[in-house]
């Protein structure tokens, strides 16, 4: 084909078709090598030919053709012009208008990081064969630097423009794993249509490495921490991978709400729960919350990530604490044997954790009825009530007062003992010790000497107390005491004691008088002696008469004057009988 270069030939032939002769006959061509020729003379039907080559060009090849005109002129005899005369020739010239893209990674590849830059060599060439012209490059994506030849360019068949381009790579491509760039190139041929191409190049990106952390803090809570105590959880799922994660869910089943999903989540960002829980007495037994998160997503290729957990201990005080409280109910004061004191026993849960096991006892009282029932649980605050009843025995009279105490065990979460214990007196009657002694003889007399006289001394408690250390003397004789004496002897009951005494001749003539004394103490006033005494006359024989002249008669009357005398100073200082 004709082609930019091509040599043509070109021939020019001038003929004198006249009838005269023609001088200085000049064929020219002023696009033709040799572009003219003279002949001198050339007679009628003659030829001047000039022969000359022509190099295509490309502007030849851009107009699409070669229009070339040939001209000839001459003189006739008389010298007057002939001519000029013209012809032209036209060579068409095929147009193949046609642009190549080249887009070349110059560096970056494969990129790492969000940030990484991805150098690009772009290339227009013009691989037609005629000139392009308003030939641009464009890249929506990268930024272009400066071209060669600045754009727009004019490019002639082979010419290139070459622009350098670079790309700051983003989140998006290292979900991708690559990045692929598209650029275009467009101009126009000499007829004003337009030719374009277009080429992309593929980055690699770094391996995804998807992964999520989570982290879950108490972030609000009251001092003291306690049942009804409103916490605040915050749990914080965190992107540490590489890559975008979608549908990150943050959950913990025991906040309120109890999950959050974030649609996407870019690296280093985070999806955030932030919930409430209120403390129960089931915490509070345990001595501890913990609380566990769970965070999970899905990365780019649709693959699970996770699910993460992450928990928080919270730790609760524990305080164990019971107390106890004993109140009579009724029967205070009492006022005799058999009576019933009742009572109520309550013992309240004063900790801050359930206690197990609670039971009240009362060694001394019988409990009649317990609600719950024993062995309970209490609650905090909660209570247990028994019902409890004493029957009045005669020591609780003898003390005046009777104080009776309970008391309460159980335990706690962590088998931790607990106990208390409380007592309540009830008032006794007013103490009134008293004391009877009944003295008696077996025979009332009259006696001689050598007689046995066999006494019996009763002595009684008359009052309403029993006396301690209760004892009987008798002068004249030896007590024998069933039970052996110092005693105690209870309201009612007796304290017998006997003995005898042999008739002295001495006695004789004379009222035989024995008095015996008995004594004791409360418990109550052990420093008041109570006291009773009794006594027992018996009338003796009287003596023989005897002369008073004689010797034997004057000495048993002055006998018999002393004893009388020694009588009368007796009876006047007797122990009287008395009850105090």
């Amino acid at each position: 084909p004709i082609e930019v270069g091509s040599i043509l030939e070109y021939t020019l032939t001038a003929t004198n078709n006249g009838n005269v002769t023609l001088g200085d006959v000049m064929v020219s061509d002023d696009r033709i090598d040799p572009n003219q020729i003279t002949c001198s003379v050339v007679a009628p039907e003659d030829t001047c030919v000039l022969v000359g080559r022509y190099v295509v060009t490309q502007a030849d090849v851009d107009a699409g053709q070669i229009v070339n005109t040939g001209v000839a002129d001459g003189t006739d005899p008389d010298g007057v012009p002939v001519g000029p005369v013209n012809d032209d020739e036209t060579v068409a010239l095929d147009q193949s208008p046609a642009i190549e893209l080249d887009k070349d990674i110059s560096a970056g590849n494969p990129y790492l990081e969000v940030g990484d830059a991805v150098g690009y060599e772009i290339t227009a060439t013009n691989t037609g064969n005629v000139t392009l012209r308003g030939v641009e490059i464009s890249d929506p994506q990268a930024q272009l630097g400066e071209c060669v030849p600045a754009q727009p360019a004019v490019l002639s068949p082979g010419d290139r423009l070459v622009c350098p381009a670079s790309y700051e790579t983003t989140q998006a491509e290292i979900d991708a794993g690559s990045f692929t760039n598209v650029a275009t190139v467009a101009g126009t041929d000499p007829n004003g249509s337009g030719v374009a191409d277009e080429d992309d190049a593929t980055a690699q990106g770094p391996q995804a490495e998807p992964s999520l952390v989570l982290l879950k803090r108490l972030t609000s809570a009251p001092d003291p921490i306690e049942v009804g105590s409103i916490l605040e959880y915050t749990l914080t799922a965190t992107n540490n991978g590489n890559v975008t994660l979608s549908e990150v869910e943050v959950s913990d089943d025991r906040i309120t709400p109890s999950s959050t999903t974030c649609d996407s989540v870019a690296p280093t960002e985070t999806c955030e729960l932030v919930g409430t829980y209120t403390v129960t007495q089931a915490d509070v037994d345990v001595g501890e919350i913990i609380n566990t998160g769970s965070a999970d997503g899905t990365d780019p290729d649709g693959a699970p990530v996770g699910p993460v957990n992450d928990d928080e201990t919270v730790a609760l005080d524990q305080s164990p604490a019971i107390e106890l409280d004993k109140v009579i109910s009724d029967g205070s004061p009492f006022s005799a044997v058999d009576d019933v004191i009742t009572y109520e026993i309550t013992a309240t849960n004063t900790g801050n954790v359930t206690l197990r096991g609670v039971e009240i006892s009362d060694p001394q009282a019988e409990l009649v009825g317990c609600t719950p029932e024993q062995p309970a649980t209490l609650a905090p605050e909660a209570v247990l009530v028994c019902q409890a009843s004493f029957t009045i025995t005669q020591a609780e009279i003898d003390a005046g007062e009777f104080t009776n105490e309970a008391s309460v065990t159980g335990t706690g979460p962590n088998d931790q003992p607990v106990g208390d214990d409380d007592d309540a007196t009830a008032a006794g009657p007013v103490a009134g010790p008293a004391l009877e002694l009944t003295k008696q003889a077996d025979t009332a007399g009259p006696v001689a000497p050598d007689d046995v006289v066999v006494y019996t001394l009763t002595a009684t408690n008359t009052g309403n107390v029993s006396l301690l250390n209760v004892e009987l003397e008798d002068d004249m004789i030896e007590l024998a005491c069933d039970p052996v004496t110092p005693v105690t002897v209870a309201p009612g009951d007796d304290l017998i004691c006997t003995g005898s005494y042999t008739v002295q001749p001495s006695d004789i003539g004379q009222a035989l008088v024995n008095v015996a004394t008995v004594t004791g103490v409360s418990e109550q006033d052990q420093s008041n002696t109570v006291k009773a005494d009794d006594e027992v006359t018996i009338s003796t024989l009287p003596p023989v008469p005897v002369p008073v002249t004689s010797p034997l008669g004057r000495a048993i009357l002055i006998l018999l004057i002393m004893l009388l005398a020694i009588g009368g100073i007796y009876g006047q200082h007797r122990p009287m009988r008395y009850r105090g």
